[in-house]
């Protein structure tokens, strides 16, 4: 069951916006708002639930009776203090976001994909200022530089976020 979940997101995280770019061949096909605001929520949700586990942790362990800790606050922990926590298996279990594949797949690929998005942002205004540039005229030497500066992101944006190998 594990083994299917993992390969299931490794799908949905990976794989499906890979073919959508290859078969459209443009950034544009993998880099979308709306996947940028899915990976946003999937963020949000996994930081939620580290709030409510180290809440949970506090509210479970030993920090407020032995060692008069009124919140979690790590510089308020001695550095020799033994804490134990008492709880159960379901309270841990509802925190939510704790699955092998969410912490290594999901954790390291959400944030990687909404900075890839912000750079795909960035190299969509170059080509309007390349177009504006055009549109009015400007010298060639600017028209060739913002040219090479878009060549440059694209297959910077490629190669750091696609897997791309670029020359």
């Amino acid at each position: 069951m594990k083994k299917e979940i993992v390969i299931l997101v490794f799908v949905l995280i990976i794989v499906i916006p890979a073919i959508v770019y290859a078969e459209n061949g443009d950034l544009a096909s993998y880099f979308t708002r709306t996947e940028a605001n899915t990976r946003l929520t999937q963020i949000r949700s996994s930081l939620t639930s580290f709030k409510n586990l180290t809440n949970l942790v506090y509210l479970k362990s030993n920090l407020k009776k032995d060692y008069k800790i009124n919140s979690f606050d790590e510089n308020k922990i001695p550095l020799k203090a033994k804490i134990s926590i008492n709880m159960l298996g379901n309270e841990l279990k509802n925190v939510g976001n704790q699955g092998w594949e969410v912490q290594n797949i999901g954790f390291a690929n959400w944030p990687k994909y909404v900075e890839g998005y912000i750079e795909y942002l960035e190299l969509k205004n170059m080509k309007l200022q390349l177009e504006l540039a055009q549109k009015a005229n400007a010298g060639a030497d600017k028209i060739k530089a913002l040219k090479e500066l878009i060549s440059k992101k694209e297959a910077y944006i490629k190669k750091k976020f696609m897997g791309e190998v670029v020359d």
